[in-house]
């Protein structure tokens, strides 16, 4: 389960069209940059938790801006070590509930960030926003 989490560096950028652009790709990418134990207090006890880095990016094609987010996340579950012992021996995560659950937070958050920055830089959202259109 996702206890916290922080967003530690925002950055989008709006470059300089020069040509008309006929056709935009939007890719949106998620990466688990690194996962660590962190120590909590709850209740006079100190819990184990894990803290997964990720950074999560939208790129425009052509290039006509970036989007990059990074941060982290607060896990709190079941296979805390065995998570972490293939993290750090293998850099893969191998427990599917935990990426899973990581990822589609991470996503999330990403996804509603940069739809609301892009509004500010007058680019595309990255994901088509539902419309009404008349019958």
């Amino acid at each position: 389960m996702i206890v916290g989490y922080s967003i530690n560096y925002i950055n989008a950028e709006k470059f300089e069209i020069k040509e008309k652009v006929e056709k935009l790709d939007i890719n949106t990418s998620l990466n688990i940059k690194d996962i660590s134990e962190v120590k909590a207090k709850k209740d006079r006890k100190t819990e184990r938790l894990l803290k997964v880095d990720f950074e999560f990016l939208v790129n425009y094609e052509p290039k006509i801006s970036e989007i990059r987010i990074e941060g982290y996340v607060i896990y709190d579950g079941e296979n805390l070590d065995e998570i972490l012992e293939k993290w750090k021996k293998d850099k893969k995560i191998e427990d599917k509930n935990f990426e899973v659950e990581v990822k589609n937070f991470i996503l999330r958050r990403g996804i509603i960030l940069s739809t609301f920055l892009s509004e500010y830089l007058a680019i595309h959202p990255p994901l088509p926003l539902p419309q009404i259109v008349p019958k």
